[in-house]
């Protein structure tokens, strides 16, 4: 087992990342500005992140062994000290993870949690309580980029939350540590057998491991929970499996069916599912400056990544996250036919805010569709639509606070 930890992990490092409370009493670092501070403020827990470094060379199919040669893993620590797997002691497999001196093991779960919809967060919630009954830290082990982008690319979807906002979803949560796993070709040929030694065991020193009720790993996903049951009994690490959230109407929720319901514009089908209204996170950026001389001053926004779902191009309601707290507001997303732009964009007029937030990061709720896109003969034209599109979207906004049925929904 030790030889397979030295030969662990891929060319990628690790770092672990103290945040707001944690660097102020053990780094001495000082506080970051965090954008949505109000909104997630788990945020001073702790999280991995992945650092991209120059992938090793192509290893041509016919030459590979049938277990894949794994580069040694390196962590950075915060603090400065740093370490690897091939350091680390056999009998304190998880010490450079930055637990706690003394640990004996961990409260595992294992996903993509893309979404962070109401099933994923009953599986963290039932890992918080099995972490709390155990004593034993609380581990999500999650996959950048998503599995089905290296394993069949043509069928990977566009992703609910990517990059930073399934890590801010996963440390709102309360989480002592989310562990990002750089997923590469040679991961997904990894036995069933070795990810659980080398990675669930020899690196997380897992104790309790819980799943989905359709969890499958290991090349072609040929592990299942008979397998981690065998594989707990020999290795002395329980299992639990946490069946599906259901709807109203009995059927399971998953990411499948939340994008399919972004995508088709069921911009209330989605929040159900997931607890909250659907959210794009984004930077402020510099727009052209047509709004501000019409009367209706926004906030253009630079999405985060690419892979992004977004619902279907029309004029929304919505609430935006600012550095300043939660505004609500009308959004433009698509192009501007008035002005002659065909160039696709998000552009925010939020109520009652005077701030531009340059260069902060936000977050955009779409809390309902109002009208499509279109042309209009002249500006005067446009800004009465505009004044009617306000007084909608203020009404979709006070409907929606006065729910009160989804996470979040304060008054604006």
């Amino acid at each position: 087992l030790y030889m397979g930890v030295r030969s662990m992990l891929m060319a990628a490092r690790w770092r672990c990342t103290r945040l707001p409370r944690v660097y102020r009493r053990e780094a001495g670092m000082p506080l970051p500005k965090w954008p949505l501070w109000t909104e997630a403020p788990a945020l001073s827990r702790i999280l991995f992140r992945r650092e991209a470094q120059t992938p090793p060379p192509h290893v041509p199919r016919w030459s590979r062994r049938t277990e894949p040669s794994l580069p040694s893993l390196t962590f950075g620590m915060a603090g400065g000290c740093r370490g690897s797997l091939s350091s680390v002691p056999e009998e304190t497999p998880v010490r450079e993870l930055g637990l706690p001196s003394g640990t004996t093991g961990t409260v595992v779960t294992v996903g993509t949690f893309d979404g962070f919809h109401r099933g994923h967060q009953d599986l963290v919630a039932r890992l918080l309580d099995a972490s709390a009954r155990l004593n034993l830290p609380s581990v999500v082990l999650t996959f950048a980029p998503h599995p089905l982008e290296v394993v069949r690319p043509a069928d990977a979807p566009a992703l609910l939350t990517p990059g930073y906002e399934r890590l801010e979803a996963l440390a709102g949560t309360g989480l002592d540590r989310v562990v990002v796993l750089p997923f590469t070709r040679d991961v997904a040929e990894l036995s069933a057998e070795r990810y659980v030694q080398e990675v669930l065991i020899g690196t997380l020193g897992v104790r309790r491991l819980l799943i989905g009720h359709d969890h499958g790993f290991g090349r072609n996903r040929s592990g299942d929970e008979n397998t981690l049951r065998a594989l707990g009994a020999i290795h002395g690490f329980d299992v639990e499996v946490v069946g599906a959230v259901k709807d109203d109407g009995g059927t399971p929720i998953s990411s499948s069916r939340v994008r399919r319901a972004v995508a088709a514009g069921d911009l209330a089908g989605a929040a159900r599912m997931l607890g909250s209204p659907y959210a794009a996170s984004g930077r402020v950026v510099h727009g052209a400056g047509r709004g501000r001389g019409i009367g209706f001053r926004t906030l253009n926004l630079s999405l985060a990544d690419e892979r992004k779902l977004l619902p279907p191009l029309g004029v929304y309601a919505v609430r935006v996250w600012t550095p300043e707290g939660p505004f609500g507001g009308m959004m433009n997303f698509g192009a501007r036919p008035t002005f002659g732009v065909d160039e696709v964009g998000l552009e925010a007029h939020l109520f009652d805010a005077s701030n531009d937030w340059y260069g902060a990061t936000v977050r955009l709720e779409f809390v309902e569709y109002l009208r499509a896109v279109r042309r209009f003969e002249d500006v005067s034209a446009l800004r009465a639509q505009l004044e009617r599109d306000e007084l909608d979207a203020r009404s979709a906004l006070t409907s929606f606070a006065e729910s009160g049925t989804l996470r979040g929904s304060a008054s604006l």
